[in-house]
């Protein structure tokens, strides 16, 4: 089945290229009950997704790597609220990457070929072709990515206001800034 547009969930395990009869770059999907193919590549697929919950892929692979000390090919927060990171299996830019869901990963090892075979929830594997150790940091780098965007959103404030204070904002004179003036 093929659809022409698909909006991810938390039981969406992973995204991966596929080429129609005609040699155009779709995206086939693995969800928790069903495979299907969605007529976009997965780069495009991904970049639409994270526009549907606030953001995109540059910004979020700008933000992740900002926050993880600027490595390259960062996982990314789809929707953090509902616990979604995902990494790709090589840069996203790749007619070969994959998209893994973090949270649908249940383990992971090494096979021939320098190969890496990945168990999900639902006990579906998928074999990808990164070695055990790549594969492994990127799940590393998707974990301390969550750690740390949930630590900040989790966190206490650092200050807390003893009273509050009013200021009030006016327009200048020149209407170029605005002064402010605090109620003691």
């Amino acid at each position: 089945m093929v659809v022409k547009e698909f909006i991810m969930n938390f039981e969406t395990i992973l995204f991966y290229p596929n080429y129609d009869e005609h040699g155009n770059l779709q995206t086939r999907i693995l969800e928790d009950r069903s495979v299907f193919q969605v007529d976009v590549p997965p780069m495009d697929l991904m970049d639409t997704n994270l526009k549907y919950y606030g953001s995109s892929l540059k910004g979020a692979s700008d933000g992740a790597s900002t926050i993880l000390g600027g490595v390259s090919m960062t996982p990314i927060v789809v929707n953090e609220r509902r616990g979604m990171y995902w990494f790709p299996s090589k840069s996203s830019l790749r007619g070969d990457c994959v998209w893994f869901a973090l949270h649908q990963i249940k383990h992971y090892k090494s096979i021939p070929e320098g190969k890496t075979l990945v168990t999900f929830k639902n006990e579906s594997t998928f074999g990808v072709d990164v070695s055990y150790y790549s594969f492994d940091r990127k799940v590393e780098r998707a974990y301390k990515l969550k750690g740390k965007i949930e630590g900040r959103t989790n966190e206490f404030p650092s200050r807390v206001a003893e009273t509050r204070a009013k200021y009030h904002f006016n327009k200048n004179n020149q209407d170029l800034n605005y002064d402010v003036d605090k109620d003691d």
